[in-house]
């Protein structure tokens, strides 16, 4: 016997993603202090995965050795409902990641992930003096929402240098907000 099911309508779909949002909201705060096992195993060839202070102090010197080159940030967040919220105070980091050329060496290779979630939620803090200084030319991929997540945690990014997000509209402005 076949059942068919008709799709929910749209507002009991409005009532499952109401639900689903109130599952997650508040899940960084949650976690702290828990173990990140699901990178814990994680060894991506080329990608360095920053999880202990060590490798944060060590990416530091890395990219503050090649202020010479254009590094390339975006973030991943979390407890943002970014249809009903602004990120100015709302959201946080739940990881970053850094590009600054193929040669360059983290340890395993030259694309840097930070784990910023669970017991290494401040883990991004040891990135704020490079973040902050306009020493280290950065492009952004959405300037504005990645600026508000840093400041959220406390830091203030300067050394701007573009936003890939803004430069597409440029080439192509159907792509527009």
């Amino acid at each position: 016997m076949i059942i068919l099911r008709a799709r929910p309508s749209l507002s009991r779909m409005a009532v499952l993603q109401k639900r689903c949002l109130a599952e997650v909201a508040g899940i960084y705060d949650r976690f702290q202090g828990y173990p990140n096992e699901a990178l814990d195993s994680v060894n991506m060839k080329g990608v360095t995965i920053v999880k202990t202070e060590e490798q944060a102090r060590k990416a530091v010197e890395i990219l503050q050795a090649h202020r010479d080159r254009v590094h390339s940030w975006d973030t991943e967040t979390v407890d943002l409902n970014i249809k009903k919220e602004s990120p100015v105070g709302n959201g946080r980091i739940l990881c970053a990641s850094c590009f600054a050329g193929p040669d360059l060496d983290f340890g395993n290779g030259p694309r840097l992930f930070i784990d910023n979630f669970g017991e290494r939620h401040e883990l991004i803090q040891h990135f704020k003096g490079y973040l902050e200084s306009r020493k280290n030319k950065k492009v952004w991929h959405n300037y504005g929402f990645d600026r508000h997540m840093f400041n959220n945690h406390g830091i203030e990014v300067d050394g701007f240098y573009g936003d890939t997000m803004q430069m597409a509209r440029l080439v192509d402005p159907s792509r527009g907000p």
